[in-house]
């Protein structure tokens, strides 16, 4: 896909930020879709183009996550995602436990994860690690928290990081930590034999990654601008809850219990608090997140995928939405797309501060 090299000048960084949400991670997929629909449209390219061609830094929590994971460090097209997605939902959400921690079993779960990883990967192995020195394409992270601290996220990166840099772990294993929300899925054990720590679902309280990947841009790609970041939710409201009093404080200390409920209902108010700054910042700030139907969709519920369809179908068909989607495939395209090689990006322009 030949296109115009672009000067140096003009780049700027690109976010895209994928919500947790379960099975309503679905949403995401098919917004994405949306988009790279209009920019094949806008461009008269020949076929839709994908994802990882178009951004500079991916980031995702839950099954946010895995979607982030599918479509950068595993580049995978958009249209086999949602198919994986969608088959990837039903085994492991038809796979109840009759004992023990989590409702349903982990084992499906890192069994559907190592064969998709071994499918995807030029040496067919189930056991590739995240990081990946001649990786080409945006930089993937996935969110994550450590279940004896619950206070601060850990990231699993594709790349290396000058902060406090999280083990470099399997992709299934990102994948297994960034999902595994308590009653769901028991914490998964990540790090040498002898020192591991376990880890739980980021989405208990870190749900929107947004923030988490404009710290990660600052590191990442010091002195340069973001140009535009989209955020993607999986329906709104209610936001994904914690279990009732009483079940979840029996694994974690009481006064992280209370931080949780406060924080774990502040995915809008994350893309408040950015989509309010971004002005002044200078990036572009797109949050597509479907206002009605998938309410009444659960994280599980694997066989209302019809609904999720339809509801988010409905709201991308929105007149607002259209002039939305013009305007991220516009902005996208100002930069070139990935080819061989990680383009420059020199101009010394202040990033977003917080």
């Amino acid at each position: 896909m030949a296109l115009p090299t672009k000067n140096a000048s003009s780049f700027g960084i690109r976010i895209l930020s994928l919500d947790g949400g379960g099975i309503r991670g679905l949403s995401e997929i098919l917004t994405l879709q949306d988009i790279m629909t209009t920019i094949k449209e806008r461009e008269h390219l020949p076929s839709v183009p994908e994802p990882w061609q178009y951004f500079d830094l991916i980031g995702g929590t839950s099954t946010g996550g895995i979607i982030a994971l599918m479509l950068g460090r595993l580049k995978m097209p958009l249209k086999e995602v949602e198919k994986v997605y969608i088959e990837f939902g039903k085994h492991i959400f038809s796979c109840k436990k009759t004992f023990g921690e989590g409702k349903f079993k982990t084992s499906v779960f890192e069994e559907r994860i190592k064969e998709i990883v071994k499918r995807v990967t030029t040496d067919h192995n189930p056991d590739t690690l995240m990081k990946d020195e001649d990786h080409v394409g945006p930089k993937t992270f996935v969110c994550a928290l450590p279940a004896a601290n619950m206070e601060l996220p850990r990231l699993f990166r594709t790349y290396k990081s000058q902060e406090v840099d999280s083990f470099n772990c399997k992709i299934w294993e990102a994948a297994r930590a960034t999902s595994a929300a308590p009653t769901f899925f028991k914490p998964m054990a990540i790090g040498l034999d002898g020192a591991k720590e376990e880890f739980i679902d980021g989405g208990l309280g870190f749900n929107n990654p947004t923030e988490l990947a404009i710290t990660e841009a600052k590191e990442q790609f010091p002195n340069m601008p973001i140009s535009c970041i989209v955020s993607l939710g999986s329906g709104k409201p209610p936001p994904i809850g914690l279990p009732k009093a009483g079940i979840i404080e029996r694994y974690f200390p009481l006064n992280t219990v209370h931080a949780l409920r406060a924080t774990t209902l502040d995915t809008e108010r994350v893309a408040v608090r950015v989509g309010s700054q971004s002005g002044r910042a200078g990036f572009r700030f797109f949050r597509f997140n479907v206002e009605k139907g998938l309410e009444n969709v659960g994280m599980d519920q694997w066989k209302k995928t019809s609904e999720i369809i339809t509801h988010t179908v409905t709201y991308l068909s929105n007149e607002q939405r259209r002039v939305e989607m013009t305007a991220v495939a516009e902005i996208l395209t100002q930069s070139p797309v990935y080819s061989m090689e990680q383009p420059s990006l020199v101009d010394p322009v202040p990033v977003y501060q917080y």
